[in-house]
């Protein structure tokens, strides 16, 4: 198994993330790309908060495998049979817990409106959305993608599975989509507003957030309405959140580390100044060092 940030990196997406529970984030990843198409498999083995995005001008959808506990999208109960569809440059928000496996396919804007016009299938209207896939199209598109996989893992019939990624996966998704029902929209509530604001202001503002107080003065909220909506969002309080984003990103860090940093540099760039506690804390999180984490990276 490999780390959740080097599973995703793989996969050529963007990845901002929180890990909320101390545990070492091992998952796997199957990918295979066209130049139009890409497709990932994802087993995480871990409770993450997590924002994932791909490139400009992509199309991505998500649909999880089943049978497994519903993730939260979007502040949205994500279960096996509902498919996800979201800009590719605006990603993907999730809280997945130890035990997800899923598909995300990344599709180019281009590519699927000239199949979509040579196949007269409408395009999806609108992102940032699911829908409910009708039993038998879920068995369909379940069946399609164990297929392109044992295709993957034979490592040959490059001609077969270009066909399946560039053609047959991007049709039956916009099949799919077309004759399923949409999920009645629900708009996030006060508290969990101020969470999302929360968790923007702490990943924009990078090391410099210290406190939950300046949270509170940035997005405009009380600590009493934080506190309860991270308990009910992520499982843990503000406070506990900012330490572990924090924590994951030094991880983050530590595994991309240019020539000429230190762990030093990257502790205290994330607001770590007594070295003794950010190590425990650290091994705490991830069950080593920061240094084992260093000798692992390689560099």
């Amino acid at each position: 198994m490999e780390e959740f940030i080097e599973v995703v990196a793989g996969a050529g997406f963007e990845l901002d993330y929180c890990q909320l529970k101390p545990d070492r984030a091992d998952s796997s990843l199957e990918f295979s790309a066209t130049e139009s198409v890409g497709i990932s498999r994802f087993e995480v083995g871990s409770c993450i908060h997590h924002h994932i995005a791909s490139e400009r001008g992509a199309l991505t959808f998500g649909l999880l495998d089943g049978p497994q506990r519903p993730t939260l999208i979007e502040g949205r109960e994500f279960h096996p049979g509902d498919l996800l569809l979201a800009e590719g440059d605006q990603g993907i928000d999730a809280v997945i817990e130890d035990g997800f496996a899923g598909h995300v396919i990344r599709i180019d804007k281009d590519h699927l409106a000239a199949l979509a016009e040579q196949h007269e299938i409408a395009l999806p209207k609108e992102t940032g959305t699911e829908r409910r896939l009708q039993p038998e199209q879920h068995l369909q598109l379940e069946s399609l993608l164990t297929g392109i996989g044992s295709v993957m893992a034979s490592g040959d019939a490059c001609s077969e599975l270009s066909d399946l990624l560039d053609t047959q996966l991007p049709l039956a998704l916009l099949a799919a989509w077309r004759g399923s029902g949409s999920r009645p929209a629900r708009l996030p509530g006060s508290r969990q507003r101020a969470c999302y604001r929360a968790v923007d202001y702490i990943r924009s503002a990078g090391g410099e957030v210290r406190t939950v107080q300046q949270i509170c003065e940035a997005v405009g909220a009380s600590y009493s309405t934080l506190e309860r909506g991270f308990r009910e969002a992520y499982g843990i309080s503000p406070k506990q959140y900012l330490v572990q984003y924090r924590l994951s990103a030094v991880r983050q860090d530590l595994l991309e580390l240019t020539p000429g940093s230190s762990i030093t540099d990257v502790a205290y760039h994330w607001g770590f100044a007594h070295m003794g506690k950010f190590a425990a804390d650290y091994k705490g999180m991830f069950g080593e060092l920061p240094s084992r984490t260093l000798q692992l990276s390689g560099r």
